[in-house]
């Protein structure tokens, strides 16, 4: 506050700073009598001091206290914070609950074995108009201490769907440098959805509306390839798929079945069922940061190869990026994506052309709405901290499919693109996403509503393509 000149020895320092404490008591007494209504308005009738200033007295807060938006603002800022805290609260009483009571640990004691490597865990999913659906998750993993992973899923949710599901992974093959999957799965769901192929342009599949039907699918997945750095990663590979599909319109549960809307004997595919090989090369090129609280970098990734069904065949395609930037302030977060995928041939049954609706491809529209022989999404999301381990959400995305590119990226720009936004809560830890909780609005020329997800990774809209082809 003041500075002291030492040259005359401690004595002389002594008594200076004495002084200088006394002034310093001194100064909030003779300011009392000011406007007590802003205590930064400075007195006229009294004159400055070095000690006052140097103090900063007169410095006002850089957030002071004072509506600055009027009743509008205020009444803004109450109810963004309370729909926050609503929004947390289920979070905050778990941290709460195993903070007092240590559940989390002794629910681990009875899930989990002694190492923690394996276990019976419950599982769930959910998705608008699809229902919930429940079972176990039994998994084993670091069979030899590289990561190794084995699991079997069981789901059951009513109305004759279930799922069984057999998975095996070692990612740390060959001194790391190496990877290989496999899965297994059978599944019957009843709620398959189908609203026509294409725009509104005529035709047998022109879009009429939601229907839905019965399908039973048995899948065998095998994937394999390379990895080249640790952080900072490519992995190369290759797929190789078996699907074979048989379909019902009977059994179908929630909506019409397809044949009162659509001529399903024309549906390449329906009758007959669909059994096809698919093969193609993957890469994908990770520079982010981290996985879970990702601040900056890029997520390329890509496909392409051939599929036989029968005595035909098809291309099939895709790629997809995503940019991470943060122009200000950590963890505040804008992501743009865009993905694209398409399939080329003859003869492709209609469970094989791009999709778009659901939590990957498109929020705020149902599963599979849209379909054709080529598909584009563009995304622009914002995530913004609330925990440490919970991030908030916004996000726009909009998508489009086509029979031709020159109708994908020309013809019918206004028309044909649909539109969905909204926001929720994004679950991670620093390297890893565990779950996201969204709710989106979608607005199309089938309709508008709203849809709610509990999902992954949102923004990968391949991740699931050896699970959900």
């Amino acid at each position: 506050f003041a500075r002291v000149r030492a040259s005359r020895g401690n004595m002389i320092r002594s008594k200076q700073s004495l002084l200088v404490f006394a002034t310093l008591l001194a100064v909030p007494l003779s300011t009392a009598s000011a406007d007590s209504s802003n205590p930064y308005e400075r007195n006229p009738a009294e004159k400055s001091s070095p000690q006052r200033d140097a103090r900063g007295w007169e410095q006002k807060p850089k957030n002071p206290s004072v509506p600055v938006l009027g009743p509008i603002g205020a009444a803004l800022k109450t109810t963004g914070r309370f729909l926050v805290d609503v929004a947390v609260a289920p979070i905050r009483g778990l941290v709460l609950l195993e903070d007092r009571h240590q559940v989390y640990s002794h629910v681990q004691e009875i899930l989990y074995n002694e190492d923690l490597t394996g276990g019976v865990l419950p599982a769930a999913s959910y998705a608008s108009g699809l229902g919930i659906s429940g079972g176990a998750n039994i998994f084993y993993k670091d069979l030899f201490g590289n990561n190794e992973l084995v699991r079997l899923n069981g789901l059951y949710g009513g109305d004759d769907f279930y799922s069984v599901d057999f998975k095996f992974e070692f990612p740390e093959l060959f001194n790391k440098r190496g990877y290989l999957t496999g899965r297994g799965r059978f599944e019957s769901d009843p709620k398959r959805d189908f609203s026509g192929i294409g725009n509104s342009g005529g035709g047998p599949f022109e879009p009429q509306g939601l229907t839905r039907f019965k399908e039973r699918r048995f899948l065998l997945l095998g994937q394999g390839g390379l990895l080249f750095g640790s952080r900072q990663q490519l992995k190369t590979g290759v797929s190789l798929i078996y699907n074979n599909r048989k379909f019902d319109e009977d059994d179908a549960v929630g909506a019409d079945p397809i044949g009162t809307v659509y001529d399903a004997d024309r549906l390449l595919g329906f009758r007959s069922g669909v059994e096809i090989f698919e093969a193609t090369f993957d890469i994908a090129l990770d520079l982010r940061d981290f996985a879970g609280t990702t601040s900056k970098g890029a997520l390329l990734s890509g496909f392409g190869g051939g599929a036989l069904v029968g005595d035909a065949d098809f291309v099939h395609y895709g790629a997809e990026a995503s940019y991470y930037w943060t122009p200000c302030r950590e963890r505040r977060v804008f992501i743009f994506r865009v993905a694209h995928e398409g399939v080329h041939g003859d003869e492709i049954p209609f469970t094989e052309l791009p999709r778009l609706g659901g939590a990957g491809t498109l929020r705020g529209h149902r599963r599979d709405t849209y379909r054709d022989e080529l598909s584009l999404i563009g995304t622009l999301e914002y995530r913004y901290p609330i925990h440490h381990f919970v991030s908030g959400t916004l996000f726009a995305e909009t998508g489009k499919v086509a029979g031709t590119y020159d109708e994908l990226i020309v013809g019918g720009y206004r028309d044909n693109f649909r539109l969905g936004y909204g926001g929720g809560l994004t679950i991670h830890t620093r390297e890893n996403l565990v779950v996201n909780l969204q709710m989106a609005y979608g607005h199309g020329e089938r309709g508008a509503g709203f849809e709610f997800y509990f999902a992954t990774d949102v923004l990968q809209a391949f991740r699931s393509r050896g699970r959900a082809l």
